[in-house]
């Protein structure tokens, strides 16, 4: 019940990639932030934003992860989310519940404006969302906040961080964000307040430029993560082993890592608790990984993992997404595509143009995918969308 209390009026909101002003948020945060203040008392937590292309759950992750281990109360913020929208706030170790959700939604929606209207019915999705995690997290000692679109005028950009951690920063996104590597590295790394530690970058040269010009311009102190940092301990290497994280995670491991850090955070490996974030690329089944990447960046990456070997892709693309180089990227380690369908999804691209662009590249495909074969590996990649219709897919097939 509270679940789809919280879904329903969801269900009125502006969805994450429509069109936005972004003044607004900052204008009603400034006088949310009033009011909660007034309500709860002073906010505790100590904001961590995290801005890339790829990785920021992850990093967001392993960070709470080792904050926890050094006994910190943490929450964190990540989105989408795979199958409920409970999946985007995890405090301590664990989901929020529906209910806590709900408990605090109502308190948002007691604050209203000179004509009586909750200020919350005035934000889109995302930042609804936002506000959710801000007063879920008001009184632990960290909060991660991950970004959603963008950087500068994101909603989780409005809240008063010290630390930034930049995650790899590629194309996506480029209707909104630009269509050039500079474009997109700007808007992102000028949400940059304080203090910032960079991670792995695939243009790290570009990114550099960037940073050179925002330091001439800001007071800011941004810290780049040596190539030579991306190597595990023994005892972190054990950890992966453990946790079947992907290869790719080394980069977001150890940006994670250099924040602790630099916030002065001693923890025990032997007290981390297993990596909780799914579909990023473990393996789901002993024959089936999943991974929520939907751009080039992200299938250079899953190509690396299965190079030399060959695979079932179970596929299917927004419309914004440059499907073509992607499915070019993975071509030399395919057997054949399977074509997920997913009705009632007007993101997705039609059937047609994804059939002619495999058709084009010579690909193997059909729309034919349970039962799953034994001795295939299945990988499963193309966005949080592509990732929950085959799990839900799976579930329902099996369970006949």
């Amino acid at each position: 019940m509270a679940l789809q209390i919280i879904e329903d009026y969801l269900a009125q909101k502006e969805q994450e990639y429509k069109a936005f002003n972004p003044q607004r948020f900052k204008d009603i945060f400034s006088i949310l932030q009033t009011r909660i203040t007034q309500t709860l008392g002073k906010p505790s937590p100590s904001f961590i934003h995290i801005v890339g292309t790829n990785g920021k759950g992850s990093t967001g992750r392993f960070l709470a992860l080792m904050l926890l281990a050094a006994q910190k109360s943490v929450g964190h913020f990540t989105s989408p989310h795979l199958l409920s929208f409970c999946d985007r706030f995890w405090i301590n170790g664990g989901i929020v519940s529906a209910g806590k959700l709900l408990e605090v939604h109502n308190i948002l929606l007691s604050f209203k404006d000179e004509e009586n209207k909750p200020y919350i019915d005035r934000v889109s999705y995302f930042e609804y969302a936002t506000l959710l995690a801000y007063m879920l997290f008001y009184h632990l000692e960290y909060a991660i906040m991950e970004s959603g679109l963008g950087g500068e005028f994101d909603s989780t950009n409005s809240l008063p961080h010290q630390l930034s951690l930049i995650t790899p920063i590629a194309f996506d996104h480029q209707r909104i964000l630009g269509n050039s590597i500079e474009c997109i590295a700007a808007t992102k790394l000028r949400s940059i307040t304080h203090q910032a530690i960079i991670g792995y970058q695939p243009f790290l040269h570009i990114i550099q430029q960037v940073i050179k010009q925002l330091t001439e311009t800001k007071n800011i102190i941004v810290e780049f993560i040596d190539s030579k940092e991306f190597i595990l301990s023994a005892q972190e290497q054990e950890y992966s082993n453990k946790n079947n994280l992907a290869a790719y995670q080394v980069q977001n491991f150890t940006l994670a890592k250099k924040a602790a850090q630099k916030l002065c955070i001693d923890y025990n490996m032997n007290n981390l608790l297993p990596f909780d974030l799914p579909a990023r690329c473990q393996k789901w089944k002993d024959n089936v990984f999943i991974d929520v990447g939907h751009n080039t960046h992200a299938a250079n990456a899953i190509y690396e993992i299965f190079k030399g070997q060959k695979i079932d892709l179970i596929y299917n693309s927004y419309k914004d997404k440059d499907f073509v180089e992607i499915l070019h990227i993975f071509k030399p380690i395919l057997s054949t595509i399977h074509i997920l369908k997913l009705p009632n999804n007007d993101r997705i691209i039609s059937l047609e143009k994804i059939v002619q662009a495999i058709k084009s590249l010579k690909i193997s495909y059909d729309f034919n995918i349970f039962p799953l074969k034994q001795q295939v590996i299945y990988v499963v990649f193309g966005s949080f969308s592509v990732a929950e219709s085959f799990i839900l897919q799976y579930k329902d097939f099996y369970a006949k």
